[in-house]
């Protein structure tokens, strides 16, 4: 297209628009065609140029948008890392909040307990002090009036003084001979009445010389409250007692669901005993569901293979161990102590080192951060020399052989090995503070993923009436069979996708959507609820216990490398009190992480040992995606079936119409194709002798126009550039 335009360029000076601009109405037909055939050729540059500058300009506004939308999707990140941090904070306060709530709950209710008892033991001992009283009076005055018939006035007197002083002064002890034999005990009380409250005790002590005013209610006794009795629905029997289920006959053979269920005695204490998919099988009518999933009447069922994990072959041999090369630099006046390939790549690396050695000695002594940065102690930490090297250079130095004679990388590993003490140990302590706080900031949002996740899946109420639906669902097929399960391993929830109808075009996971759909509406969209599992199953917790157990190793390191230097450093002074309170910030997040999950685990009845959070929220977030993809299908073949219903026979005639519509599109764009190749280029294994003359003849007869050309006519009708595209081109 340059050569071309340069061409025109040309012509343009010589004067040949002029010319064709006189000559333009001459009368030949020929000279017209060909004059239009070079108008339509003709390239239109300040055009051209405008495109470019506008797509220059366009090119640049798209990368502007992508810088913005990669900040915009950061900016995005750390909200949701912050958004995590909050809830999880938020999760422990409630968490502390609800055991609190709970120990506040136990306290009231046995403080009131005993305030009840004790209301009650009161009220009974006041009642019983009335009614001891009563009959001491009773007996008072009976004695009185005997006194009064049996002796003369001053007897009477004097008996009527000493009663009037036992009265007042019950605790005063009267002369037995003024009194006469007290009266037979009172009958005992009723059963049942004053047990356990000192009743009793108060009579016989009164019986064995008490006072006589009858205050005295014996020892005290604890008073122990009768059992409560059993909740409603719980049997007499042990309360961990599960029901057994019965089989579900069905009419027809159908396939087995091939799950991992779970033992009697493993179901106690997870979701599993709070559902009741029996409920669910009296509720829902499954003869549809038998129409759909029944075998074939030969026999012939459904074969459902569980999926296995997949084999893979490592492969033992093939690999064999590159022997090191030995060839040795050839210098006669420099002695390495290294290997040829460990002195090369050493050089190679020390070349990214832009420091001296003297420097790098100074800085690794003094742990110096801002002389030594973050890639030369990586570079170092790469090209350490082993234990046998240290000791190889150890005792070439305690030798006094000559250095110069060594290479300078030998020179390096020398020096680094004789002036600094406890080489690996610096350079790691250096690259820990370093990443410290990347690290940290990396592993808590992991943890609090977690956390996060574990928590919602516990607390979603529609994710558990799911797996209600599909533990009555699995019940009706195999109970018949395999018998009835009590529980199942979530990650038999991927089978629901290998058993189909018999019809092949529908799965046991389209069913149940489809009844989550039309009968239990309110649990739709259950992965609401489950906030964090997609990032939750991107952890992998051993990979993260590991690295904050590192992280304490290199806290650990730092403090005793803080201890043993005279006069301690500075630096690492300050790290170590600023930066082990977030460590321990950290590791009381991978304990609540920890607990979190195994309780979510042991809940679902899974083992904390045998089950990663990686697999775990893995197998959740699998099937809460196959459930939408399911409802997305059965809605797409709901609309299907809705249209195929509309079109009804007086339908027709427009649809035969439009079908002649196309048809007729269709043939003219293949006529339009044939005369597009017809213009083409002669194959090559067409070309024959004379094709150039025939060519030529062509060109005579039809001028020449390229592919993209349009005639100036076109262009001027056509107000629609690319700058007015742009212009609408609202970002």
């Amino acid at each position: 297209m340059n050569y071309r335009v340069f061409l025109q360029y040309e012509f343009t000076i010589i004067g040949l628009d002029e010319y064709l601009e006189k000559i333009r109405h001459h009368e030949s037909e020929e000279l017209t065609t060909q004059i239009a055939a070079y108008l339509d050729n003709v390239f239109d540059v300040t055009a051209l140029m405008k495109d470019a500058e506008i797509s220059h300009a366009a090119l640049e506004r798209v990368q502007e948008v992508e810088d913005e939308l990669s900040h915009a999707q950061e900016r995005v990140r750390n909200t949701e890392n912050a958004a995590l941090g909050k809830i999880a904070c938020l999760e422990n306060r409630l968490t502390d909040l609800s055991k609190e709530r709970d120990d506040l709950r136990v306290l009231h209710e046995h403080t009131d307990h005993e305030l009840s008892t004790l209301r009650r033991t009161y009220t009974q001992k006041d009642e019983e002090s009335r009614r001891l009283l009563t009959a001491k009076m009773g007996e008072l005055e009976h004695l009185q009036q005997r006194i009064r018939s049996d002796s003369g006035g001053s007897d009477l007197a004097h008996s009527g003084t000493a009663l009037s002083f036992v009265a007042a002064d019950p605790s005063q002890k009267v002369s037995t001979d003024f009194l006469p034999p007290p009266p037979p005990p009172p009958p005992p009380p009723p059963p049942g009445f004053g047990v356990g409250l000192g009743v009793g005790d108060g009579k016989r002590s009164h019986l064995n010389g008490a006072t006589p005013g009858g205050l005295s209610f014996g020892r005290d006794q604890s008073f122990v409250p009768p059992p409560p009795p059993p909740g409603p629905g719980m049997p007499d029997s042990a309360l961990g007692a599960f029901t057994i289920k019965r089989k579900v006959n069905t009419k027809h053979k159908l396939p087995v669901l091939n799950w991992i269920v779970l033992k009697p005695n493993q179901v106690k204490g997870t979701i599993f005993s709070e559902l009741d998919d029996e409920k669910i099988l009296s509720t829902l009518d499954f003869s549809q569901f038998e129409e759909s999933f029944k075998t074939g009447q030969s026999g012939r069922g459904v074969s459902i293979h569980s999926t296995g994990s997949d084999q893979v072959d490592s492969g033992g041999g093939g690999d064999q161990a590159l022997t090191p090369s030995k060839l040795q630099f050839k210098r006669a006046e420099k002695v390495s102590l290294l290997e040829a390939n460990r002195l090369r790549n050493l050089a190679i690396m020390r070349r990214n080192i832009e420091l001296t050695t003297d420097e790098v000695v100074f800085a690794l002594n003094n742990f110096d951060m801002h002389l030594l940065a973050q890639d030369y102690i990586e570079v170092l930490l790469r090209i350490m020399p082993s234990e046998e090297e240290i000791k190889k250079y150890k005792e070439y130095d305690r030798e006094k052989k000559p250095v110069d004679v060594l290479t300078d990388e030998d020179k390096f590993l020398l020096q680094l090995t004789s002036h600094v003490e406890r080489l690996v140990q610096k350079l790691q302590i250096m690259n820990f503070i370093n990443t410290f706080q990347t690290s940290v900031g990396v592993l808590t949002p992991q943890l609090q993923a977690i956390f996060t996740a574990s928590r919602a899946v516990k607390k979603s109420d529609r994710f558990r009436k799911v797996l209600e639906l599909v533990l009555a669902f699995g019940n009706y097929l195999n109970s018949s069979r395999r018998g009835p399960a009590y529980g199942f391993k979530l990650q038999s929830l991927e089978s629901l996708l290998d058993l189909k109808s018999t019809d092949r075009k529908t799965t046991l996971l389209h069913y149940i959507a489809q009844t989550v759909q039309d009968r239990y509406p309110d649990i739709l969209h259950f992965d609401n609820d489950l906030i964090f599992v997609d990032k939750a199953a991107e952890v992998s917790l051993e990979n993260v216990i590991t690295d904050i157990h590192e992280l304490d190793k290199g806290m650990e390191m730092t403090r005793r490398e803080c201890d043993m230097k005279k006069p301690p450093n500075s630096l690492l002074c300050h790290f170590i009190q600023e930066h082990e309170p977030k460590l321990a910030q950290l590791q009381k997040e991978q304990r609540i992480a920890v607990d979190a999950f195994s309780e979510i685990a042991e809940y679902f009845g899974e083992s904390r040992r045998t089950v990663q959070p990686k697999d775990f929220f893995l197998s959740i977030l699998r099937f809460t995606k196959a459930f939408n993809a399911a409802e997305e299908e059965n809605n797409f073949r709901r609309l299907r079936l809705q249209e195929s219903l509309e079109h009804s026979p007086s339908n027709m005639s427009r649809v035969r119409t439009v079908k002649k519509k196309q048809d007729a599109v269709v043939s003219e764009l293949k006529n339009k194709a044939t005369n597009i190749k017809e213009r083409k280029l002669m194959p090559q294994d067409e070309v024959y002798n004379g094709a150039l003359e025939d060519l030529l003849l062509g060109l005579k007869n039809e001028p020449y126009r390229r592919a993209d050309a349009l005639r100036r006519s076109q262009r001027r009708k056509d107000g629609a550039t690319m700058s007015q595209v742009m212009g609408e081109f609202d970002l």
